[in-house]
C-alpha cells in the first residue's frame, strides 16, 4: 500500500528569488509608459518596489505578529509615498506629513479614475503617479508574501502579470512596444518559475551536476524566444500589434460640452458699445500673425451652432501637462493672462503640444483641464478667472498654408443631415459651381465678403442664427449681419454641400500686440484638410463696409384732413356714456393694480414659509411620531377593559418612564423587587398597592383605578422633574420603552 506523497514545503525567500521578484515588476511597471509622459512613473514605480521589497524582507524574519507586520507595510507605503509620487504635498516639498500620506491614499482609489480620464500622456496630474507606485508596492509584496505563506510559490509570478495587464488596459489603443512590454517580462517569469519548480521537486539520487546544465538550456531557450518574438512576433498571423482593448475607450468623458450654453449666440457681448474697448487677455510671446480660438462650434440644431461632444474621437478629456504631439508648424510658447474673458472655453492657438497653469488658482485650472484632440480646443470646468494665467506651448503655421494636393479629413457626423438639406440648391449657387470642398468654401467666403457688416443700430438688425434668421439672411440679395450671421451661415451652406464646416469663434494675434479687448473677437468658418489640419476662411465683410442708407419715404399730399376730434370733456351726452365708463375703470384698473404688489408679497411670503416648512416638517416627523406612539399607548392602558388591567397598565406606564430616563429595570422582575432595586425613587408604596389591587381577595373598582392611575401620574410627573431639562427632553424621545420586550 503507498503513502500519499507528503505536501511540498514552503520556500525560504532568497536573494535570487528578491532580484526575480524586482526584476519583473520593474518590467510589469514599464507598461503604464503608453499612458505616462517622461520616467516619473518608472521612478514612482521602482519607490514602491524597492521600499516593499527592503521591509518584507525585514518583516518576514522578525519575530513580530502577523497583524503588526502589516500595519508596517501600510506605515512604510504612506512614508515613502509622498516622496515618490507628490513630493509638493510633504513638507519641505517630500517630507511625510497627514496631509501628504491622506493624498495617498486618496490617490490609491481615485488615481485609477484619473488615469482613464485623462488624456494620455497624463504626466503628474490629478496624483496619477500613485497607481505605478501603488501597483509596485502591493505586486512585490504580494509575491513575497506567496513564496514564504503558500505551499504553491508558483502564485508569486502571478502579480507582476496582473500588473502588466493593468498598464496596457489604461495605456492607449496604439501599443509601443510588445518586446519590452511583454517579451522580457514572459522570458524572465518563465526562468524565475522554472528555478521555483526545480526547488520545490523531490529528487531521488544524485543530480547536482546536471543542475548547471538544465539552468544553461533554460536560460539559452528563453533568450531564443526572446530574440524570435520581438523580430518576427509582429509579423505572425492574426496578431496586431498596433491596436489593442483599452478602458479609456469605454469611459464616459465628466465633462459635458452640451450642458454649456452656445458661445457664438452671445456674440454681440462683445460688440456693444460698453464692452467693445474692455480688455479680454494679454498674451506674451507672439512671433508671426496667427489666429487665437476662443471656442469651437461644430454641431447645430437649428437654433445654435454648440460644441458637440461625439464619443471617443471628439470627447473632451482630462489632460496633462503635455498634448498629442503635431506633426507641422513652428513652436511657440505663449503666455496668456485672463482679464474679461469668462465662461469655461480656455483660448488655444494652433495645435497645442502642452498647457501649464501658473499664479492662485494654478492647481484648480491643471486639475479641471479637458482638451479636445479632434477639435483642439480647451475647456476648464469651473470656467476663468480675471488674473489666471497659463503658458500654452504650441505648434503654428505663418499663414494659408499651401492646400495644393490635399484632400478633405473626415469628420464624424454631428447634426441632423435634414437641417442642412434645405440649403443645397442655395450653397451651389453661391458657390458657383464649385465641386471639390475648398473651392466651395472660398466661393462662399468670397461671395459674403461682398455683402455688408452691421452689429445691429445702424439698420436695426437681428442677433441670432436659428433657421428662420438664416432664412432671412440669405434671401437678402445683398446680407447685412455681423460674423454670427455671416459664419453660420457659411457653416450650413457647407454642411449642406456634405463639407465637414464648423464655426470658431477667436481673434488674430499680432507680434507686436500684448492686449487684445472685447472688439477685437470675430467668427469666421473651418474645413479640415488632411496633413494640414482645420483652415480658416474669412467670411465677414470688413467692419467699415457700412449698408447704403436707405431713402425716406415721400410723404403722401392727400385732401383736406378730417378736422381733429374733440376732447373727451366736449363729447357729446350720447358719447359721456363711454367716457364715464372709462372714467370708472380707469381708477378701478389702478386700484387692483395698487393692490397687485401687496398680493405679490403675500404669495412671495408664504411661498418661502412653505419652502421653510419643509426642513422643518422633515426634522419635526420623528419627533411628533414618537410622542403620538407615547400618548397612544397611555390612552390605550387607561382605557382598559376591567380595573385590573387598567391598575396594571398604570405601573407599566412608571416603568417605561424609567427605562426612557435611563434607570435599570432587569427583566422578570416583580413590583417591588423593581420597587427595592429603586429605592431611591420612592415608589414602593405604590407598588404595594398595585399589587393589592391587582391580587387581592376583591375584585378593583373603577374608582381603586382611577385613584392608582393618578398616583401613577403623580409619581410619573415627580420622576421627570427629578432630572434636569435637557435630560426631560431625552426622556421624552427616548425609544427604549417603545421596544422592550414585555
Amino acid at each position: 500500500m503507498s503513502s500519499r506523497p507528503p505536501a511540498p514545503e514552503r520556500l525560504a525567500v532568497g536573494s535570487v528569488d528578491l532580484i526575480a521578484v524586482v526584476v519583473t515588476h520593474l518590467l510589469a511597471v514599464a507598461s503604464f509608459r503608453a499612458a505616462f509622459a517622461g520616467s516619473d512613473f518608472l521612478v514612482a514605480g521602482a519607490a514602491g518596489i524597492f521600499a516593499a521589497a527592503l521591509y518584507w524582507m525585514w518583516a518576514l524574519r522578525a519575530p513580530i505578529p502577523i497583524w503588526l507586520r502589516f500595519a508596517g507595510a501600510v506605515v512604510v507605503f504612506a512614508v515613502v509615498g509622498p516622496l515618490a509620487t507628490v513630493r509638493g504635498h510633504g513638507a519641505h516639498g517630500f517630507l511625510p506629513t497627514p496631509r501628504a500620506a491622506g493624498t495617498i491614499f486618496s490617490g490609491s482609489v481615485h488615481g485609477w479614475w484619473t488615469l482613464l480620464t485623462t488624456l494620455p500622456p497624463v504626466g503628474a496630474v490629478g496624483h496619477a503617479l500613485v497607481v505605478p507606485y501603488l501597483c509596485g508596492f502591493v505586486g512585490v509584496s504580494a509575491s513575497l508574501l506567496l513564496l514564504r505563506a503558500t505551499r504553491a510559490p508558483l502564485l508569486a509570478a502571478v502579480p507582476p502579470i496582473v500588473i502588466l495587464g493593468a498598464g496596457v488596459l489604461v495605456g492607449t489603443d496604439r501599443a509601443g512596444s510588445l518586446y519590452v512590454e511583454a517579451g522580457l517580462l514572459v522570458a524572465a517569469v518563465l526562468l524565475w518559475t522554472s528555478t521555483l519548480h526545480r526547488r520545490t521537486r523531490r529528487v531521488l539520487g544524485t543530480v547536482r551536476r546536471l543542475r548547471g546544465r538544465g539552468l544553461a538550456g533554460v536560460v539559452a531557450l528563453l533568450v531564443v524566444v526572446a530574440v524570435g518574438a520581438g523580430a518576427l512576433g509582429s509579423h505572425v498571423p492574426f496578431v496586431h500589434a498596433r491596436s489593442r482593448f483599452v478602458l479609456r475607450d469605454h469611459v464616459q468623458p465628466p465633462f459635458d460640452a452640451t450642458q454649456y450654453p452656445s458661445p457664438l449666440a452671445g456674440y454681440r457681448k462683445y460688440r456693444v458699445a460698453k464692452t467693445r474697448s474692455a480688455a479680454l487677455f494679454t498674451v506674451d510671446g507672439v512671433h508671426a500673425k496667427t489666429r487665437l480660438r476662443v471656442a469651437v462650434m461644430d454641431d447645430y440644431d437649428g437654433l445654435v451652432w454648440r460644441v458637440a461632444d461625439n464619443g471617443n474621437l471628439d470627447a473632451f478629456r482630462r489632460a496633462g501637462t503635455k498634448l498629442p504631439d503635431a506633426s507641422h508648424g513652428t513652436i511657440e510658447n505663449l503666455d496668456v493672462t485672463i482679464q474679461g474673458l469668462q465662461g469655461v472655453w480656455l483660448p488655444t492657438v494652433g495645435d497645442p503640444l502642452g498647457i501649464t497653469f501658473t499664479g492662485a488658482n494654478a492647481n484648480r485650472l491643471a486639475s479641471s483641464l479637458r482638451y479636445n484632440v479632434a477639435q483642439s480646443t480647451a475647456a476648464v470646468r469651473g470656467g476663468l478667472h480675471r488674473g489666471d494665467t497659463f503658458t500654452i506651448r504650441t505648434s503654428v503655421d505663418a499663414g494659408q498654408p499651401n492646400l495644393d494636393g490635399t484632400t478633405i479629413a473626415p469628420q464624424p457626423a454631428t447634426s441632423t443631415p435634414a437641417i442642412f438639406a434645405p440649403f443645397a440648391d442655395q450653397a451651389g449657387t453661391i458657390g458657383n459651381g464649385a465641386t471639390d470642398a475648398r473651392s466651395q468654401a472660398a466661393a462662399i467666403a468670397t461671395a459674403f465678403r461682398q455683402g455688408y457688416y452691421d452689429d445691429g443700430p445702424t439698420e436695426n438688425t437681428p442677433p441670432g442664427h436659428f433657421l428662420a434668421r438664416i432664412n432671412a439672411f440669405l434671401r437678402e440679395k445683398a446680407p447685412v449681419g455681423n460674423s454670427e450671421q455671416y459664419a453660420a451661415a457659411a457653416a450650413i451652406l457647407l454642411r449642406a454641400r456634405q463639407v465637414p464646416a464648423r464655426v470658431v469663434l477667436g481673434l488674430t494675434l499680432e507680434p507686436k500686440r500684448r492686449q487684445y479687448r472685447f472688439g477685437d473677437v470675430t467668427a469666421w468658418v473651418e474645413i479640415p484638410v488632411a496633413g494640414k489640419g482645420w483652415v480658416a476662411y474669412d467670411v465677414t465683410p470688413a467692419t467699415d463696409r457700412r449698408p447704403p442708407p436707405q431713402p425716406e419715404a415721400r410723404q403722401r399730399v392727400a385732401g383736406p384732413q378730417p378736422p381733429p376730434q374733440p376732447p373727451h370733456g366736449a363729447l357729446s351726452a350720447n358719447s359721456g356714456a363711454v367716457g364715464s365708463a372709462e372714467s370708472r375703470t380707469k381708477p378701478s384698473n389702478q386700484l387692483s393694480n395698487s393692490h397687485k404688489p401687496a398680493r405679490g408679497g403675500a404669495a412671495r411670503i408664504l411661498a418661502w414659509l412653505l419652502i421653510a416648512a419643509i426642513p422643518v416638517s422633515i426634522f419635526m416627523a420623528p419627533i411628533l411620531l414618537i410622542l403620538g406612539l407615547k400618548r397612544r399607548r397611555r390612552i390605550r392602558r387607561r382605557r382598559a377593559a376591567t380595573p385590573a388591567e387598567r391598575i396594571a397598565g398604570g405601573w407599566d406606564e412608571v416603568v417605561d418612564y424609567l427605562r426612557d430616563l435611563g434607570r435599570p429595570v432587569p427583566p422578570a422582575t416583580t413590583r417591588r423587587e423593581l420597587a427595592i432595586t429603586a429605592i431611591s425613587l420612592g415608589i414602593g408604596d405604590y407598588a404595594s398597592r398595585v399589587d393589592a389591587s391587582v391580587f387581592g381577595a376583591r375584585e378593583p373598582t373603577n374608582d381603586d383605578a382611577r385613584a392608582l392611575w393618578k398616583e401613577a401620574t403623580a409619581t410619573c410627573r415627580r420622576l421627570v422633574h427629578s432630572v434636569g431639562p435637557f435630560a426631560r427632553v431625552r426622556c421624552a424621545l427616548n425609544v427604549t420603552s417603545l421596544r422592550a420586550v414585555r
